[in-house]
């Protein structure tokens, strides 16, 4: 395995993490808001980020790496809260607001960037490698 096959392997570990931050913050962003379809007002269906082991590149050659894709969430119940003042409320005075859960949010956040970091980590390392090799003739 070449070092620029492991700066694939780890520039598609900073994708899919970069889509995980992303998703992350686009679920805390909307975790109260309605959206409007067929003529209703829906609470927002959270997304997740699905990872997949990649293990071959565009000209199907065994590389490794990692392949994400970012997806809505298969729970359409949200949670119900009693706010009877709600514009949105129900005749028994229920809302029913977005399933997302913010502290699970923010550890899945926080989990991406360390995740990230440690890539960055390791993408600074295979540089220097690199480096190294390229001064060995010199």
């Amino acid at each position: 395995m070449s070092l620029y096959t492991t700066l694939n392997i780890v520039s598609s570990a900073m994708n899919a993490q970069t889509k995980k931050i992303n998703t992350c913050a686009e679920n805390l962003a909307n975790s109260e808001t309605f959206i409007y379809e067929n003529g209703k007002y829906l609470p927002y269906q959270a997304k997740k980020v699905v990872m997949q082991f990649n293990c071959f590149d565009k000209r199907n050659k065994l590389i490794g790496g990692i392949k994400s894709k970012v997806v809505e969430s298969k729970e359409k119940k949200g949670k119900l809260i009693y706010n009877p003042d709600h514009i949105f409320a129900s005749k028994d005075g229920f809302v029913n607001y977005p399933n997302i859960d913010v502290i699970s949010e923010n550890i899945n956040a926080m989990e991406a960037v360390r995740s990230y970091e440690s890539n960055i980590s390791l993408l600074n390392t295979i540089k220097y490698m690199i480096l190294q090799t390229l001064s060995i003739g010199k």
